[in-house]
Order: structure tokens, then C-alpha cells, then sequence
């Protein structure tokens, strides 16, 4: 919340400092060659609030975006935007997706009834994160070390008409945003082609 210097509040007075003193880490361990991902819950920060703010938000993430990425520039290294995943409304998973993973201590028999998978409309998911794809791109125009990494065909297919948190009896995500192992996993393959790629 910086474009409204509500870091200055007590709430917020820790995140500037603990920002500065991990650039500031970046900057010692970062070596030519190197990638710095970035990853963030975009839509949360940038995608939430009375839309009169939806701008100064954007151009506040896309000014420290280009801040790091010309501190990474002189370092010789390149920085990796990671774009939205899809993500499902908290009011729709009626407990913890934690719950629903099968293990030795839980066997199916045990996983409780609430445990169903959460669908949103893939079109509708692309059209929500739509303006923050648009300003990733741009930034990748504005500056030479910035590239974008796309995971949401790896855990949405482009064939099914729905996002799901479950694929395969597999739960792929352990809350509204968040990916289990077995949904990261199914990034590997995509990932490691764009790295060898970029």
C-alpha cells in the first residue's frame, strides 16, 4: 500500500524497512547470469479496493518493478515476473483444502464430506487478471532484463471450460491461492522449457 504511504502507519511501519534490507540481500548474492523470480498474489494486491485507486496501485507496482529491474541489469542477471493463477473465492471452500489431502493418517474413508472441488469460469478467471497481464507485458517492452512466465494453462488447461482446485482426485490447491506440491508439480514441465528458452 505505499502509493497511499500506508507504510508510515503502525500497521505497515515494518514492511519498508524488511523490503529495503532484502534488496539489499538480493544485492550481495545476485551474480551475472543469475534469474530473480518474483512472485505475487497480484490480483489481491492490485485487483481489490475502490477502483479509484486500481490506477496509482499499477503505476506503483510497475515503478519498483522497474527499480529492481535495473538494479538486477547492472548485476548482469534477469528478472522473472510470474503471471496470476487462477484463484477461487474463500467463501466457496467450506474448510481448510488442507483437510481433503489423503495420508496414511487419513485414509479416504476419512476425508470429510465437505471436501468437494471448486470450479470458476476460465474466462472469466483470464478477464480478472486480464489488466495485470497487459502491464506485465509492458513492462517486458520497457525494460531488457524482465521476462514472464505464465503458469495458468499448466494448472487450467485452455481444453476445459473451468478452473478447478482439484484435477485427477489430486487436490491442486490449498486454499483460494495457493498451490499444493502435486500443483506446483504440474508447472515443472512448462517451467523448465522457459528457462531453457529465456
Amino acid at each position: 500500500p505505499w502509493h497511499q504511504d500506508r507504510h508510515r502507519s503502525d500497521r505497515y511501519r515494518l514492511c519498508q524497512p524488511h523490503a529495503q534490507a532484502r534488496l539489499a540481500d538480493l544485492g550481495r548474492a545476485i551474480k551475472p547470469g543469475d534469474r530473480l523470480i518474483l512472485v505475487s498474489n497480484l490480483p489481491s494486491y492490485l485487483g481489490e479496493g475502490p477502483r479509484a485507486e486500481a490506477p496509482q496501485r499499477f503505476e506503483a507496482y510497475r515503478r519498483s518493478i522497474l527499480l529492481l529491474a535495473g538494479r538486477i541489469k547492472r548485476q548482469g542477471a534477469r528478472l522473472v515476473l510470474v503471471s496470476p493463477l487462477p484463484s477461487f473465492e474463500q467463501s466457496k471452500l467450506s474448510i481448510p483444502l488442507t483437510l481433503c489431502h489423503r495420508e496414511w493418517f487419513r485414509p479416504s474413508w476419512a476425508i470429510p464430506q465437505a471436501c468437494r472441488g471448486v470450479a470458476e469460469s476460465r474466462q472469466l478467471e483470464l478477464q480478472h487478471t486480464a489488466a495485470i497481464r497487459v502491464l506485465q507485458r509492458d513492462l517486458v517492452r520497457q525494460s531488457p532484463v524482465i521476462d514472464v512466465f505464465d503458469p495458468f494453462n499448466s494448472v487450467c488447461p485452455p481444453a476445459e471450460a473451468t478452473c478447478r482446485t482439484t484435477a485427477q482426485g489430486q487436490l491442486l490447491f490449498s486454499d483460494g491461492n495457493h498451490l499444493t506440491s502435486q500443483g506446483a508439480l504440474r508447472l515443472y514441465g512448462a517451467f523448465s522449457r522457459f528457462l531453457t528458452q529465456t
